[in-house]
């Protein structure tokens, strides 16, 4: 079974629009950088999670200009974090990340 964790680390980096390593600049080390990827993905896992979704625009890549459907960002980050669960059991199948609906483990989060 092909793990997803590295997609999911792409998918990211792609609707951010930058590398996830430099989320924050204050890191040093690798240990550190991974914790402070992981207190991120967490706070976006807060904030798929909630019913404002204001957040969104400041989070994806600022050369979209605002021009992004919302409800397939949010699918795309509901993937995206499950994919890069710590727990790897608790990751979607590769085959789960192709279909057009939301993995079913995914959809404790409300769409826009």
């Amino acid at each position: 079974m092909a793990d997803v964790y590295s997609y999911g680390v792409v998918l990211l980096e792609l609707l951010k629009g930058g590398h996830v390593s430099r989320w924050d600049w204050e890191a040093e080390g690798e240990e550190e950088m991974e914790m402070a990827v992981r207190c991120s993905i967490e706070i976006l896992k807060g904030e798929l999670a909630g019913k404002d979704k204001a957040w969104l625009l400041e989070f994806v890549d600022y050369r979209l200009d605002g021009e992004l459907k919302h409800s397939e960002t949010i699918v795309l980050l509901k993937i995206a974090v499950g994919s890069v669960e710590v727990e790897r059991s608790r990751r979607p199948s590769i085959q789960e990340t192709k279909e057009p609906n939301v993995p079913e483990q995914l959809t404790t989060t409300q769409t826009i």
